[in-house]
């Protein structure tokens, strides 16, 4: 992937690609609606089984499958439309077909990747939970250690989620190579703690900050011209705000676009052992 000017030359793909963006961002929007509506679907299964688990002995072991289950059908689901957007990704460069064999080696990719990722996340949360406990507990709290403890706590998830992004889609685009499920994973754990892999984030600072300049100038106009009338705040606020949430929608959006080519540009046909 060249380094300079990477932001135009992805767009210009984009652009370039059309067709085949139409695509993968109608498939993000279904997966969405998708994953709303299983939501839908499991909190009213969630409502109707609680007092049956609860009301049997063996309650403990019925909620765990059913959380197992729970996990498996997102996993499922997201397999499902991931698949088809990398595939959409690659046919912007070669021709590549859709098989059914392969999207189940991508459900098993995906299975062995997230498994010890929940693991973890349930280990994390309940030690949070524990130490968050800990702190309420005590009669006097030391507001400096309780300020840097969380500042420390929020900087680890945070540096965990960027690496657990990034190793993700690192595996994800390797494997359209058509490697063994044992090679992907070695590949994509070796090549995630390599630094330049993580060049693709000052790209996306630099997107970000363009954003945010772009939304000084747009609220400074605003203000200026239309805010300063009480009238005109009260009758165009809500329009605005709207304006300004589906402005950040959009810039999220271009953002996993461009972070997805670029994965696949790093990835594909030139992986790096």
């Amino acid at each position: 992937m060249p380094k300079k000017k990477a932001i135009k030359k992805i767009s210009r793909l984009m652009f370039k690609n059309w067709k085949i963006l139409l695509l993968i961002i109608t498939f993000d929007i279904l997966f969405a609606v998708f994953l709303a509506k299983v939501r839908f679907i499991q909190i009213s299964l969630d409502n109707f089984l609680y007092p049956i688990f609860n009301s049997t002995k063996t309650s403990f072991i019925y909620s765990i499958s059913y959380i197992i289950f729970e996990l498996f059908l997102v996993i499922l689901i997201y397999s499902f439309f991931k698949y088809f957007i990398i595939k959409f990704i690659e046919e912007s460069f070669k021709k590549t077909e859709l098989k059914l064999k392969t999207f189940f080696s991508f459900l098993k990719l995906n299975l062995a990747i997230f498994t010890p990722i929940i693991i973890i996340a349930a280990i994390i949360i309940g030690s949070m939970i524990s130490f968050s406990g800990r702190i309420i507990s005590q009669e006097i709290i030391d507001v400096s250690r309780f300020t840097w403890s969380f500042l420390f706590i929020g900087l680890s998830l945070l540096i965990l989620f960027i690496y657990t992004y990034n190793t993700i889609n690192i595996m994800h685009f390797i494997f359209l190579e058509g490697y063994n499920l044992k090679k992907i994973i070695k590949k994509g754990v070796i090549n995630s703690v390599r630094l330049h892999n993580y060049r693709i984030y000052w790209d996306d600072l630099k997107i970000v900050s363009m954003f945010a300049v772009l939304i000084f100038i747009i609220h400074f106009i605003v203000k200026l011209f239309i805010f300063n009338d009480f009238s005109l705040y009260l009758k165009y606020y809500q329009n605005y705000k709207i304006f300004l949430i589906s402005l950040t929608i959009l810039i999220s959006y271009y953002i996993l676009m461009f972070n997805r080519l670029v994965f696949y540009l790093n990835y594909n046909n030139k992986e790096r052992d």
